[in-house]
């Protein structure tokens, strides 16, 4: 089992408020230590994620847990710009839908640091979606 000498960063990217509170709520309860930041939208994560304007002071995230129907900029447009930054492309990335489509899958075999999850209808099953979270990030830490 990995501790954690510090919490966890992880952002949030999802613009539905409910599934923003059902996984506030189940990371609580997985006893991850973690500091959990939200972004609405995808051009407001990638202003995060880069540290730009009213985000200059941003944590870098451990971990990023992304919708892919966002306004503004989807995940798909997230996860390509994130592939084009060194530093941003090693980040894990959870991509969290509904309706995960076989080109979406496929956004995870391209690279170890992600992994898409369908994102679960009722808010018992986001315990075993956490969980896996969880694991894939462990899996994505240096030896």
């Amino acid at each position: 089992m990995i501790t954690l000498e510090r919490e966890l960063d992880i952002l949030l990217i999802e613009d539905n408020s409910g599934d923003v509170v059902l996984t506030k709520l189940a990371l609580r309860q997985s006893n991850l230590p973690h500091r959990l930041s939200v972004c609405e939208d995808g051009e407001e994560a990638l202003d995060f994620l880069r540290r730009q304007g009213r985000f200059r002071d941003a944590p870098r995230p451990d971990l990023v847990l992304l919708d892919l129907n966002l306004p503004r900029r989807d995940g798909r447009e997230v996860i390509e710009q994130m592939a084009q930054d060194p530093e941003l492309a090693q980040i894990p990335t959870a991509v969290l839908s509904t309706a995960l489509l076989d080109k979406d899958i496929q956004l995870g075999n391209h690279s170890r640091t992600i992994k898409c999850f369908t994102k679960p209808y009722r808010f018992d099953e986001y315990f075993g979606v956490i969980d896996s979270i969880q694991n894939f990030w462990r899996s994505c830490l240096p030896n």
